[in-house]
């Protein structure tokens, strides 16, 4: 249940952002900067909810406009995936939660963008590899956390 309220919080956060970047100056952008600010606030407290009890899985944030089928396979195989279709929504979801995941995993293109590469802090930026088969990614990730802690 927290994992799904993370991400329906991150989703929330997205399309404010979207709409705070694409609306002219007015009340309508002003309210939603409050939207966005309102889930940065609540995607810190639902951080801080309990996980479930012995549930010890690694948590990844996909950042992947066309990830949902790789968030499945790795959820599968024991990830706990939180999807960002953008490294803006991602970069956001970071500052907002500092901590949260252990490994960012981002699409080529998303994967170098400067305003991730910012707010990332020490937690490990892995690049999605075209093709890469499912076990072979999520061993590389599980190795990536390995040499990290």
């Amino acid at each position: 249940m927290r994992h799904d309220l993370l991400n329906h919080l991150n989703a929330i956060m997205g399309y404010a952002l979207l709409l705070v970047e694409d609306l002219p100056e007015g009340p309508e952008r002003d309210f939603a900067r409050r939207i966005r600010q309102a889930a940065g606030e609540a995607l810190t407290l639902a951080d801080g909810l309990p996980r479930e009890r012995g549930r010890t899985c690694p948590r990844l944030l996909l950042v992947d406009p066309a990830g949902d089928a790789l968030a499945t396979a790795l959820e599968q195989r024991g990830w706990e995936v939180t999807p960002a279709a953008t490294a803006a929504e991602a970069a956001t979801a970071l500052k907002a939660a500092p901590g949260a995941w252990q490994v960012v995993l981002a699409a080529p293109r998303q994967a170098r963008s400067a305003a991730l590469a910012k707010v990332l802090g020490g937690t490990p930026l892995a690049e999605r590899c075209d093709g890469e088969a499912e076990d072979a990614l999520a061993a590389r990730l599980t190795e990536l956390l390995s040499r990290k802690g």
